[in-house]
């Protein structure tokens, strides 16, 4: 079991493939097909630990981190190895929020639990027309337009020497918070956990998948 590049892959040795080969010698495709099954029944627990040992640094619902973690590549009978993919795309700041509250100030968020609220200045809440919500804030440096939709929409200056112009306003652009897989730098130990577990997985896999191929061929011998 390996982990680089946001990605953790699970795979058989040389020396493991050829103990199994070993093994299984007098079943046609014995090896490949244990060994392909076992990676891909550990892939899946590997999803489901790995969405529970982030759970705990995690401000998220499981779902929403477990959405984040994908089974890349799944094996098969001529590619041995599989992946599972941590997605390094920070999160909607919604995602981590609690609070109800609509307008600024917006309630301090926590996005790690254990550890202080964070207050997000300029941050403030919002449905679109979608009716999707989330937690938005002006795009920092973009010039001023004319909205051509939502509570500015058609609006004009009330007020001043500018009174008729055109009400502007910035664009806005969702906020965001961290990736999962900051879990890892939050917590050193869990990604050598994880590796660890999931290579314990895959070998209790294998000897089951072993064993079942071995059962099935003795079952299928002819009886004298």
């Amino acid at each position: 079991m390996t982990y680089g590049n946001n990605r953790i892959s699970v795979s058989v040795s040389r020396a493991q493939l050829a103990e199994v080969e070993e093994t299984l010698k007098a079943i046609p495709n014995g090896a490949k097909t244990a060994i392909r099954s076992a990676i891909n029944d550990t892939l899946k627990s590997g999803r489901s630990s790995l969405t529970d040992e982030m759970f705990v640094v995690l401000n998220l619902k499981k779902s929403d981190i477990r959405q984040r973690i994908t089974i890349q590549k799944k094996a098969t009978s001529s590619s041995l190895e599989g992946a599972i993919k941590i997605d390094y795309w920070p999160v909607p700041l919604q995602k981590f929020s609690n609070s109800t509250s609509r307008r600024p100030p917006l309630a301090p968020i926590v996005t790690l639990k254990g550890k202080p609220a964070q207050t997000f200045k300029h941050r403030f809440r919002q449905r679109m027309q979608s009716g999707h919500l989330g937690i938005f804030e002006r795009a920092k440096g973009a010039s001023k337009v004319r909205p051509a939709k939502g509570t500015y929409a058609g609006r004009t200056i009330k007020r001043g020497p500018n009174k008729g112009k055109p009400l502007l306003r910035q664009p806005i652009v969702e906020a965001f918070g961290i990736s999962v897989v900051r879990a890892f730098d939050l917590d050193p130990a869990m990604q050598q956990r994880a590796l660890s577990n999931i290579a314990d997985k895959f070998q209790e896999r294998l000897a089951s998948k072993i064993q079942w191929q071995l059962s099935k061929a003795s079952s299928a011998e002819p009886t004298v």
